[in-house]
């Protein structure tokens, strides 16, 4: 029997591999959407979006997840600095060639946005005393050449920091303060449940 010390290792990245396939997979599957963009108001839990597909018989988007790069520790294993991973580098790169290409559809590919599926900053999420710095080490440094709209979900990683400071978080590109404009949807998560993220997150 193969025997193999670092099997868990070999587990995430095939995992990774599984999901950005399906994220191909996924960009060309949904036809006649009426929506893309958050409108202000929702019907109860359901968030409605807004497409215009008179050019396009699809709808195309990027589904992504775990995009929250990697923490350099010190010699106690403590986080002194952040950076985006080989990994995340790799799939940004990807994400833009595929941009206007005919390669996998055999017609061009022109996504409308990014939905991003959570754990978008590692590994305790981000505040606002080091969001700048966070968008840019580890977001702007990797996907800042895409130019796609961002839909973004938290996750239990980002979960560890209170929501409304990732709310309320304000960009300060160009010296310039200028609050995000986008829209978020609050919905109840029972004591069972946010007990389950915490302890997922601790692993």
């Amino acid at each position: 029997m193969l025997y193999y010390p670092n099997w868990h290792v070999v587990a995430k990245y095939l995992f990774k591999l599984v999901l950005f396939a399906t994220m191909i997979a996924l960009t060309s599957s949904f036809y006649h959407f009426e929506t893309i963009y958050p409108q202000k108001e929702d019907n109860g839990n359901r968030v409605h979006f807004t497409y215009d597909y008179e050019d396009s018989t699809s709808l195309d988007f990027y589904l992504v997840g775990d995009i929250g790069g990697m923490e350099i520790l010190d010699e106690q294993k403590n986080p002194i600095n952040h950076a985006p991973s080989k990994g995340q580098m790799m799939v940004a790169e990807r994400m833009k060639e595929l941009i206007g290409n005919t390669k996998l559809f055999g017609e061009k590919f022109f996504p409308e946005f990014v939905l991003s599926l959570g754990d978008n900053f590692y590994d305790s999420g981000i505040s606002l005393k080091d969001a700048d710095e966070r968008f840019l080490k580890t977001f702007y440094k990797a996907y800042g050449g895409i130019g796609l709209q961002w839909i973004t979900l938290a996750g239990n990683n980002d979960y560890k920091v209170p929501k409304n400071e990732q709310i309320n978080i304000t960009e300060n590109k160009n010296g310039k303060g200028k609050k995000h404009k986008g829209h978020h949807k609050n919905v109840h998560i029972s004591e069972e449940e946010k007990k389950r993220i915490e302890k997922t997150g601790k692993r």
